[in-house]
């Protein structure tokens, strides 16, 4: 095929609102500001790209890929399972859908600032468009293994395997850049290697006149964020730890929702609900942890929340909506090695021995008989391994596959299908109670050892804090 030897160059003033994830492609113009520029060509290879400016560097990203503007009062969800560029801090309160699940590539770049930085005590949060790692995993990215380099900037590339997220710091600018990707990292390595600078202003100290729309109102990455507090109360100061006991007596009604809640929303919402799920990490993930940090965990128990966190790993082998699957050969190692990063990131969200963590293994088609055997080793294999850390095993999975299958597993392959301590199953049928009829029979994890997401996403106001959440009503255990 002829190369292509003539760029086709045009400029796009981002003079257009934003809104979720679908929307406009370009950012807010705000009065007096010098806005971002666009600048899409036809490369060699034919590939349609853009080249997105911002904080006085260029990166070039395909031509399809939306572009959003975040920032204090953002209300953009950052959602992992759509391409698309992000570009500064997530706001406090992000308007998300209640149950996403799956990754693919994303960029998200954000720059530091001195204003809204988090009170004293708070921890840093981890990746929602930058900082990181995994929020949950205690560790810096300095510490994760080196694997790839950015060439204009000289900043290597580093990778968390587990869950599907690379980061880099380039230099001593303070721009932070984190990326997630599917079942492979090379076409995302390759978008962010395009990083380079595109302007001498130090990307620190921009002028409220130069600085672009989309830099404007970004803070600093994760530990010098906005406050997690959505502006209603302040975090108490770390004190001697809590006792990490699971209630295995509660019932109250629960909601979840994809990005964790704000503690603003939390203290409007807490007569309204009693528990909540979070979701702490997996490579099928979603939604950034955003406000998630273990002092948000200390805050909302101190409000009287109980907690269900859900970890999103590798789904079923016949469930194609996911890139990360259960591998047949590998099943229950691979659920083993699922309970042992679930626990790291608990326990680095202050959440220790007791604590009960929650599968979260999509709906699958249990009539392929291969796939419905791995995924029963996969889940025998966690609740093995999280009892042997001393944790709790939940799952969730659908009423009608996962939990119908685990319920009446007994044998696989001539040995016995460990059972989790709880079982959370989605049957949306509007009835707030336990009963799993007709997938789940009474004797199935009786007393204490249910609960029940009975309707699906919906948007709820308590108080003048509208989220999209599922309802649920609890029945297990929760983390107090």
């Amino acid at each position: 095929m002829r190369r292509v030897n003539i760029f086709i160059v045009f400029i796009v003033a981002l003079g257009l609102a934003i809104s979720g994830v679908g929307g406009s492609t370009v950012s807010r113009h705000r009065p007096g500001v010098d806005v971002a520029r666009l600048t899409a060509r036809i490369t060699d290879s034919g590939s349609a790209v853009k080249a997105v400016q911002f904080g006085g560097y260029t990166i070039d990203i395909p031509l399809s890929w939306p572009v959003y503007e975040l920032g204090a009062n953002s209300t953009t969800c950052v959602s992992y399972d759509r391409n698309a560029l992000y570009l500064g801090v997530p706001g406090l309160n992000q308007d998300c859908r209640a149950h996403v699940v799956g990754r693919v590539a994303t960029i998200s770049l954000q720059l530091p600032s001195t204003a809204g930085q988090a009170p004293s005590g708070q921890a840093p949060a981890g990746l929602a468009g930058g900082g990181g790692p995994a929020v949950g995993t205690g560790h810096p990215a300095s510490d994760l293994p080196a694997v790839s380099n950015l060439p204009a900037v000289g900043t290597p590339v580093r990778g968390d395997a587990q869950d599907h997220e690379l980061y880099a710091a380039v230099g001593s600018t303070g721009l932070s850049v984190s990326a997630t990707y599917g079942s492979d990292a090379t076409s995302v390595l390759t978008i962010l290697r395009t990083l380079r600078r595109t302007s001498s202003q130090p990307a620190t100290a921009q002028s409220a006149t130069a600085q672009s729309a989309t830099a404007q109102s970004a803070t600093a990455v994760r530990p010098a964020g906005p406050r997690a507090d959505g502006g209603a109360m302040t975090p108490p100061a770390p004190g001697p730890a809590r006792a990490n006991i699971a209630d295995g007596n509660t019932t109250g009604k629960g909601f979840d929702t994809c990005a964790t809640p704000s503690l603003g929303v939390m203290q409007a919402w807490n007569h309204a609900f009693s528990d909540v799920g979070i979701y702490i990490g997996g490579a099928e993930i979603s939604c950034p942890y955003g406000n998630l940090s273990a002092s948000w965990v200390q805050s909302a128990v101190g409000l009287g929340w109980g907690l269900m966190p859900i970890y999103v790993g590798a789904q079923a082998s016949c469930n194609k909506q996911f890139t990360v699957r259960v591998h047949p050969n590998w099943a229950t190692a691979e659920g083993q090695a699922a309970a042992g990063w679930a626990v790291e990131d608990a326990a680095g969200l202050g959440m220790g021995r007791g604590t009960p963590i929650y599968y979260d293994m999509e709906s699958f088609n249990t009539s392929k008989a291969t796939c419905r055997s791995s995924a029963l080793a996969f889940l025998s294999g966690w609740t093995t391994q999280i009892h042997a850390l001393g944790y709790v095993a939940g799952v969730y999975s659908s009423a009608s596959t996962g939990a119908e299958a685990l319920g009446f597993a007994s044998l696989l392959a001539g040995h016995p299908v460990a059972e989790p301590d709880s079982m959370w199953f989605a049957l949306w049928d509007g009835n707030a109670n336990v009963n799993g009829a007709p997938y789940l029979r009474p004797g199935w994890w009786v007393g204490f050892q249910r609960l029940k997401q009975y309707l699906g996403a919906h948007n709820r106001t308590v108080n003048g804090f509208t989220v999209n959440i599922d309802s649920d009503i609890i029945r297990g255990p929760v983390y107090h």
